[in-house]
C-alpha cells in the first residue's frame, strides 16, 4: 500500500470559511430537530402512560438526549470563535476609471500632451532644453497610479510624472491605475521632436 496522495485544494480561503459556517448551520438545524422530536416523544409518552417508572425512564432518555446536545452546541459555539477575527468582509464592487488626464506642469518646456484615447498618450518637446519636465496625472476616480514600466530618467511620485530629458529623450512608460477588476494600463510614449 503506498502513500496517499494529496492534492492542493483549489478553494479560496473565503470560500473554506463559508464552507464551515454553513456546515454549523445545518448541524444546528439538525439538534433543532433532534429536540423537536424529543419534544413530541415526552406529549406522547405523557399522554399515553401513567405508569410513573416509565416516565422517569422516558425523562432520563429525554434528558441525556438534552444533554448530549448542550455538548455538541459548545463544540459548534467553538468552531464559530475560530473565525471570530478573520471574517472577510464582502468584496467591494470597484468602480471602473472613467478619465484620464494629462497636463503639463510650468514652467512650459515646449512639450504639448496628446490624449488619444482614455489610456494612451503622447508627450512631444520641441524646445532645446535639458531640464526635467513635469506632468500631473489625474484619474477619475481618485486611483493610486504607479509606474510599472519606464527607462532611466523617468520618475513617478504620488501623480507626478516627472521626465528627466538630459538623461532620456524617447521612450515609453507604463503606469497602472485602478483596483482589481477595474485596473487599467495607462501607456505614454514620449518623444524631443528636435531629435
Amino acid at each position: 500500500m503506498g502513500m496517499p496522495e494529496i492534492i492542493a485544494s483549489t478553494t479560496t480561503r473565503s470560500q473554506a470559511i463559508t464552507d464551515v459556517i454553513e456546515s454549523v448551520a445545518c448541524e444546528q438545524a439538525a439538534l433543532s430537530h433532534i429536540l423537536n422530536a424529543e419534544g413530541e416523544k415526552l406529549q406522547a409518552v405523557l399522554a399515553t402512560q401513567t405508569d410513573t417508572a416509565n416516565l422517569l425512564l422516558t425523562n432520563a432518555s429525554i434528558k441525556k438526549t438534552v444533554s448530549t446536545i448542550t455538548f455538541l452546541e459548545l463544540v459548534l459555539t467553538k468552531k464559530l470563535e475560530l473565525f471570530e477575527d478573520c471574517l472577510c468582509p464582502p468584496p467591494i464592487p470597484c468602480i471602473p476609471v472613467q478619465d484620464v488626464t494629462i497636463e503639463v506642469i510650468p514652467p512650459d518646456l515646449g512639450r504639448t500632451v496628446t490624449k488619444i484615447n482614455n489610456q494612451n498618450f503622447t508627450i512631444s518637446k520641441q524646445s532645446a532644453t535639458e531640464l526635467a519636465g513635469s506632468v500631473l496625472i489625474t484619474v477619475v476616480p481618485d486611483y493610486p497610479i504607479a509606474l510599472t514600466a519606464a527607462p532611466v530618467g523617468v520618475s513617478l511620485s504620488g501623480n507626478i510624472l516627472t521626465i528627466d530629458y538630459s538623461v532620456v529623450t524617447e521612450g515609453e512608460i507604463t503606469l497602472t491605475a485602478g483596483t482589481g477588476e477595474c485596473e487599467i494600463e495607462i501607456s505614454i510614449e514620449f518623444f524631443d521632436i528636435n531629435g
